[in-house]
């Protein structure tokens, strides 16, 4: 079963200056025993972050921009390591946090496919039998072999999808890519979502229409400038913070 539990998470992004890259100032600073990346202004991006996601959970994460929700994504699909706390993740998680979800932009839908799979894991016989199931949940036919750096930002977000079907992604996590989608391709996610993911998957989503959250989450947690400040029942987060919820 999947499950997430984050604990007193903290992640600091750095300032930098045109001064932080003179060679001057950092010879200097050696000189005189000076670490100059102690010198450096930080700003907080997630601020002692306590979180546990159960198995079966349906989140939606809100937040104004720069609230912390794609650093939080980040964190929790292991493409960040936090400053300080903890991660405990149980499942296999797939990110969806970007359009560039490839090796290789030059490479094809079939390859990206075949090759994330194999960076999971997964022997190449497995992956070219996932192939077919992703392939056929995106209507990947007719772009199956063109490079992802010619496709439109909708279908390279099918391929990310197809991906996460493919392998039966346990833990689902996406950052505002479905705006990019057709209304077919969301029924098709939705009904994949409810009905076809591996039992106890976890979906968390982070998305900029209210009715699609609805549609899909049960629970929402809130953040505000990298703390989080609320979290329970979505329709409960609704009702408590509608100015708030983007939609």
């Amino acid at each position: 079963m999947a499950a997430l539990t984050l604990n007193g998470i903290k992640v600091d992004f750095p300032l930098f200056f045109a001064g932080d890259r003179s060679f001057k100032r950092n010879f200097l600073a050696a000189l005189m025993g000076l670490d100059s990346a102690h010198q450096r202004t930080t700003v907080p991006a997630l601020d002692d972050v306590t979180l546990s996601i159960p198995p079966g959970a349906r989140v939606a994460l809100f937040g104004s921009n720069a609230a912390g929700k794609t650093t939080l994504l980040r964190v929790m699909g292991g493409l960040l390591t936090p400053d300080a706390g903890t991660v405990a993740i149980e499942g296999r998680v797939i990110s969806i946090l970007g359009t560039g979800i490839g090796i290789d932009p030059a490479f094809t839908p079939r390859q990206t496919i075949i090759g994330q799979g194999l960076m999971m894991g997964f022997p190449l016989a497995t992956c070219h039998r996932h192939l077919a199931r992703a392939v056929e949940f995106g209507e990947l036919q007719d772009i199956l072999d063109q490079p992802l750096n010619t496709l439109a930002q909708g279908h390279q977000v099918r391929v990310a999808l197809s991906i996460a079907v493919g392998y039966a992604a346990e833990i689902l996590l996406i950052d505002e890519m479905l705006e990019h989608l057709s209304p077919p391709v969301i029924d098709r996610l939705c009904e994949y979502i409810d009905h076809g993911m591996p039992s106890g998957a976890v979906v968390i989503l982070a998305e900029r229409s209210r009715p699609l959250l609805e549609r899909i989450c049960t629970t929402a947690a809130l953040l505000h400038q990298g703390r989080l400040v609320d979290q329970g029942p979505l329709v409960e987060i609704i009702g408590r913070h509608s100015s708030q919820v983007i939609g």
